[in-house]
C-alpha cells in the first residue's frame, strides 16, 4: 500500500497477546484441515449471490462452473475477503452480489478500510547456505514506491534448505505483473551479494504466491486508512437486517475484528463471535430472563 493511504493515529491501537509467537510447522492448511474436519464443505462452488428476500436468504453458486445451485436458509455467514467485497460492492467481474445491495453504511464501511498486499516467494534449495541466519533483510530504493517493499525480509526454513522473500505493498502489486524468471533472478542476484560464492546460481524449485489477483482473495491484511477508524470495523462486522427487521446476513473474517485486523486469530475470533451471535439470533439467549429475551 502507499503510506499517504495508511492512518497513523491507530497504529498502536490493537491488542496483542504476551508470550512468543509460534509457525505451524506443517503449514496454515494443516490449522484448517483440524478445524473444518467435521464441517460439511462443498468444493468447485463459487458463489454468485447472496440473497435475501421474505424472510430467508439464498446464496446461488455456481458448481465446477456448469450449473447453478441455491442453498436456502434462515441466515448466512458472509466471510468473503475484504478485497472481493471491494469488488462486491463496486459491481466488478467474477465478484459475489448481494439481493438486494448492502445498505450504505456497510458499503461505506466496505470501502473505507484498507486493504493490502503481501506476496511470498518460497525458494527451494539442495541445501542451505545461510548457516545460522534466520531472519535477514534489505533496504529498498525509498524513493520509489514500487521498490520500497521488494523483497524487504528473508525468512529462513528450520529444518529444509528453503528461503521465504516477502513482497509488500505496491511492490506486491509490480511483483505480480512480472514475470517469475525476472523475479528469481532478481532474487539471487541480491542473495549472491550478500552470501558471495556460497549461494548457488539458482533454486531446485520456486514457489510465488499472487494474492491480488487471485479472485478468491484479491489481496492480503486489511488496515486502518486515512479514510476511517476503528469504528469502520464495527460497522462491517454488524449483520444487516431483512425488510422485517430481522438479522440474516452476518459477517466474519479479519476485516470485522477491530481488536485483531489482518491477523488470523482475529479472522479465528471473529468466527467465535458470530457463532455466539447467530444462536442468539436464531435460537434465543438460553438460561436468560424472559425480560431480557
Amino acid at each position: 500500500m502507499q503510506l499517504f493511504k495508511f492512518s497513523n493515529l491507530f497504529f498502536h491501537s490493537f491488542l496483542t497477546f504476551k508470550g512468543i509467537f509460534f509457525l505451524v510447522a506443517e503449514g496454515l492448511i494443516k490449522f484448517l484441515i483440524t478445524l473444518g474436519s467435521d464441517s460439511h464443505i462443498y468444493l468447485d462452488h463459487v458463489v454468485q449471490q447472496i440473497q435475501c428476500d421474505n424472510g430467508k436468504v439464498g446464496v446461488k453458486c455456481l458448481v465446477n462452473g456448469t450449473r447453478e445451485v441455491i442453498f436456502n436458509g434462515d441466515c448466512v455467514l458472509c466471510t468473503l475477503p475484504l478485497g472481493v467485497l471491494k469488488r462486491s460492492v463496486r459491481n466488478r467481474n467474477n465478484a459475489p452480489l448481494f439481493h438486494p445491495e448492502l445498505p450504505f453504511w456497510k458499503v461505506d464501511a466496505i470501502n473505507s478500510i484498507g486493504f493490502g498486499n503481501v506476496n511470498k516467494i518460497m525458494l527451494f534449495f539442495e541445501k542451505p547456505f545461510w548457516e545460522n541466519t534466520r531472519v535477514f533483510g534489505q533496504i529498498s530504493d525509498t524513493m520509489c514506491a514500487t521498490s520500497r517493499g521488494e523483497m524487504f525480509m528473508f525468512q529462513a526454513h528450520r529444518d529444509k534448505p528453503v528461503l521465504i522473500a516477502l513482497v509488500s505493498g505496491d511492490s506486491a502489486n509490480a511483483l505480480e505483473e512480472a514475470p517469475g524468471d525476472i523475479i528469481v533472478y532478481k532474487i539471487m542476484n541480491f542473495l549472491s551479494a550478500v552470501f558471495g560464492p556460497a549461494c548457488p546460481k539458482e533454486p531446485t524449485d520456486v514457489i510465488i504466491t499472487r494474492w491480488r489477483a487471485d479472485c478468491f482473495s484479491r489481496g492480503a491484511f486489511s488496515y486502518v486508512s486515512s479514510n476511517c477508524t476503528l469504528d469502520a470495523f464495527d460497522s462491517l462486522a454488524e449483520p444487516v437486517k431483512d425488510s422485517a427487521g430481522y438479522d440474516r446476513i452476518f459477517f466474519a473474517g479479519e476485516h470485522t475484528c477491530r481488536e485483531h485486523p489482518g491477523t488470523i486469530h482475529g479472522a479465528y475470533l471473529s468466527g467465535l463471535r458470530e457463532a455466539g451471535r447467530i444462536a442468539d439470533c436464531m435460537l434465543g439467549i438460553r438460561y436468560a430472563a424472559d425480560s431480557f429475551i
